[in-house]
Parts: C-alpha cells; sequence; structure tokens
C-alpha cells in the first residue's frame, strides 16, 4: 500500500517497515529505537525541528512512541521523556514565510539549535522537516507549494554553511513520500493529478562525510536510517533481516 508520514517517518528514523498511523512502533507494536535515541546511547546529541507543531507524524517519528499519529497526548508525554531521559531537543511550528520570519525565527533557530547540539564534542543527529510541502501538495496549491519549498531551500542552505565549515558533517535531503502526483503539462507548467500521496520515488541528495554511499544508486527507506547509524558506528540498527534480505536481491 501507499505510505502515510507516519510509517514513513518510522521507516526513516528507525530501520523499520511498520503500519499507517503508528509512531516508532513495528508491525506488533513495540517501541523501535530511534536514531535521536541511538544518538543518545552512544554519547551524541539530538534535536529535531519542523516547520509543523511537534504532534505531527514526522516530527513526532523521530522523538516518540505511540499506537497512533492522532493520539496527541500520548506523542506529548513520550517527548516529554526523550526530552528528560534524552536530553533531546525539539523545536517545532515554524509556519511563517515572510523574509523577516525567515530571517528572525527560522534561520536563528537553525543556528540557535546547531549551536547547543555541535558543542557536544561526540557529535550529533538533527532531522529538520519542511511540513507544507506535502500540506499544500494535499489542496493542490502550487502557489503556496512553492513557497514552501524556498523556504525548505533556505532552511537547506543554513545547513550547507555548516556542512562547509565541519567538513566531518553529513547531510542527506529527501521526503518521506510523494505527494500530488505533480507532472509537467504540455505548456512546461506543473500540475497535480492526485490530492494524496502517490506510489512515485523521491529524491534522496547527500552531501559530505559518507555521501558516496548514495551515488546514483536507489535504496529503500529503511536503508537511509540503517547507513546513518553505520556512520555513527553502528551496523546493527534497524530491522537487520530485512537489511540482509535487499542486500541479497541486490
Amino acid at each position: 500500500g501507499i505510505t502515510d508520514s507516519a510509517a514513513g517517518g518510522t521507516a526513516l528514523s528507525c530501520g523499520y517497515k511498520t503500519y499507517n498511523e503508528y509512531i516508532g512502533r513495528d508491525k506488533d507494536m513495540n517501541d523501535i529505537k530511534s536514531l535521536t535515541e541511538l544518538s543518545f546511547d552512544i554519547g551524541k546529541s539530538a534535536a529535531v525541528m519542523s516547520t509543523e507543531n511537534q504532534k505531527g507524524a514526522t516530527p513526532a517519528a523521530f522523538s516518540a512512541h505511540a499506537d497512533s499519529r492522532n493520539s496527541s497526548s500520548a506523542i506529548l508525554e513520550s517527548q516529554l521523556d526523550a526530552m528528560l531521559k534524552y536530553g533531546t531537543i525539539i523545536d517545532c511550528g515554524f509556519d511563517y514565510y515572510t523574509d523577516k520570519y525567515m530571517r528572525n525565527v527560522i534561520e536563528k533557530g537553525i543556528t540557535d539549535t546547531l549551536a547547543e547540539v555541535s558543542a557536544n564534542e561526540n557529535g550529533f543527529f538533527l532531522m529538520y522537516e519542511e511540513a507544507h510541502i506535502d500540506k499544500h501538495c494535499h489542496d493542490n496549491d502550487i502557489d503556496k507549494t512553492f513557497l514552501a519549498l524556498i523556504r525548505f531551500n533556505q532552511a537547506i542552505g543554513r545547513f550547507m554553511e555548516f556542512a562547509f565549515y565541519n567538513p566531518d558533517t553529513f547531510i542527506l535531503i529527501t521526503a518521506d513520500h510523494e505527494t500530488g502526483g505533480l507532472l509537467p503539462g504540455e505548456d512546461g507548467k506543473l500540475s497535480y493529478n492526485d490530492d494524496y500521496h502517490t506510489l512515485a520515488d523521491v529524491p534522496v541528495f547527500a552531501y559530505g562525510y559518507g555521501a558516496e554511499l548514495f551515488n546514483g544508486i536507489t535504496v529503500e527507506n529503511i536503508q537511509i536510517a540503517h547507513t546513518i547509524a553505520s556512520l555513527m558506528g553502528r551496523d546493527d540498527f534497524g530491522d537487520q533481516s530485512t537489511y540482509q534480505s535487499l542486500t541479497k536481491a541486490k
């Protein structure tokens, strides 16, 4: 079937395929370790940022465990536990589009969070989401989708600047799914063909230390989590039986 953001986010954060709506849980509803929790285990800092509020499916998948993406109270309780137990930084709700807010709120937020997590000499893991590309594609609103893409591009620029000055940094940019079936028409303009998620592949861009692992190949979403964990020095992260079957298939 077609994934939702909860299952897609869990695949990227925990390295397990799971059912739609599950947050940080496998198909049998067991809690599974996320990259943010793994970071704590090995002495690194971790942060979760999103332009959506922290109860959103993607930030929740990287910072909580819950039966459903709609269980707001369970997600918030789990996130509080993560902040108290792991020291996870959760900074969300940046839904602004003006240049003023981009400079003073979003870019400052990224800069401040990077400064805090990078102070850890053991390194850090940070997940940043531009949530509203998906939301505006659901509404088939091309103008707002474009604004969200500009905003995401500005955020990426800040992270790339950090990586330039810190060459041991690895950056990966992708999506948990495609939304809207955007295709160019005969006039060259993009148009929507759906108002929900589709089965289209999404791009994966990688930069910095370890980026060559994603050079021109097609990967499963859970392999992204496995690779990031491997760069942290842990090859035992995520669903090992699925990784092995994928390796044999290739």
